[in-house]
């Protein structure tokens, strides 16, 4: 069958379906365009929406009947969604209102724990948890309780408390980035700080096992990243030597590697995504332990790689749009739109508190 044929079947299914192309299928052309472009479709503000058509066209270069048997060959196709295409992937919960677009009552979180590494993922310039809110826009909210200089020891005081604070929602991957602060050397000026290897492991293992006590499904271990040393602000002033090493927090790595086998847990190793590069120790900053923008960078990509591979069931494209986009809302009948929503949310989650 030519491509031509393809588009003519698909389009007579999608007259079928709809009687005709309605206005709120434009998010679907849109879908085509960007897809003929090679450009990416993660949502569509006003502004995207009139950049990513016109690159699109000028890359599709046909004529309006070409574009609409392309829209309607992706239809044929399962490409581009249908009001019934799709309705029981559990890649994609919620209700399906308006023409063809699951969305969800309240959306979840991704929980991120840690320590000031964590903590410095806020960097409002690029920060690698500015960039996990960024990627789940309108699909999670991203909670960030990362806390400068906290252990594992210290972090399983808090739990109780971050659990609990967001015991209304659904949490739908947590991830737990501890190790830096534990591997300080125990004969150094922060020795305070130090967690026996032993027992930290004890302390991720309760950790875990916390978060899947709150009903936690998804948890995502990370190893701590490794540590220069040589650094310029790696011995702090009056101190004649660094508080951690790269041998000792090595060995903390290892651990979480270990525990995550064991547990069959994702894992985002840093100390091998930053070891095995060249010249690793330019995404730490001049104290040789907290990321710079680079290091950040390179943490939020790996972390959405291990997401798509490990975890591929809260992957951004996999989660439902919180409430319907404006290009799906029926406005005439949003009280109705909105109240089945909820009802599907309901049913799925149990009611809500009153």
């Amino acid at each position: 069958m030519t491509s031509y044929e393809k588009g003519a079947k698909g389009l007579s299914v999608l007259f079928k379906q709809q009687g005709s192309l309605p206005r709120h299928n434009t998010s679907s052309v849109v879908r085509c365009y960007t897809a003929a472009a090679g450009t990416s479709y993660p949502h569509i503000s006003t502004g995207a929406y009139t950049m990513e058509l016109a690159a699109a066209k000028r890359a599709f270069n046909g004529l309006f009947l070409a574009h609409l048997l392309l829209v309607a060959h992706l239809v044929a196709a399962d490409v581009v969604p249908s009001p019934d295409n799709g309705r029981s992937a559990a890649a994609a919960p919620g209700a399906y209102l308006g023409n063809a677009e699951p969305t969800i009552w309240r959306r979840p979180t991704i929980l991120t724990i840690g320590d000031s590494i964590t903590e410095g993922g806020l960097d409002p310039e690029g920060g690698w948890t500015v960039r996990l809110a960024s990627a789940y826009a309108r699909k999670a909210d991203v909670v960030n309780r990362g806390f400068g200089g906290y252990t594992t020891a210290t972090m399983l005081l808090s739990l109780p408390e971050i659990l609990q604070s967001t015991s209304s929602q659904q949490i739908a991957l947590a991830t737990v980035w501890l190790g830096a602060n534990d591997a300080s050397m125990p004969d150094r000026a922060n020795a305070a700080a130090h967690v026996p290897l032993d027992v930290y492991a004890r302390n991720l293992v309760a950790i875990v096992q916390q978060l899947q006590a709150a009903g936690v499904q998804n948890i995502l271990l990370v190893t701590p990243p490794p540590v220069n040393e040589a650094a310029p602000g790696a011995i702090l002033p009056g101190e004649s030597s660094p508080n951690r090493t790269f041998k000792f927090t090595a060995r903390y790595a290892a651990a979480v590697h270990s525990i995550a086998s064991q547990l069959s847990l994702p894992l985002l190793d840093v100390w091998k995504l930053f070891t095995q590069q060249q010249g690793w120790q330019q995404l730490l900053r001049t104290d040789g332990l907290h990321l710079n923008l680079d290091g950040q960078k390179a943490v939020f990509e790996e972390l959405m790689k291990v997401v798509e591979h490990d975890v591929a069931s809260v992957r951004p494209a996999a989660l439902a749009w919180h409430h319907p986009t404006w290009w799906f809302v029926d406005y005439p009948g949003a009280k109705q739109q909105w109240a089945a929503e909820k009802a599907a949310y309901e049913a799925e989650f149990g009611k809500e508190a009153p």
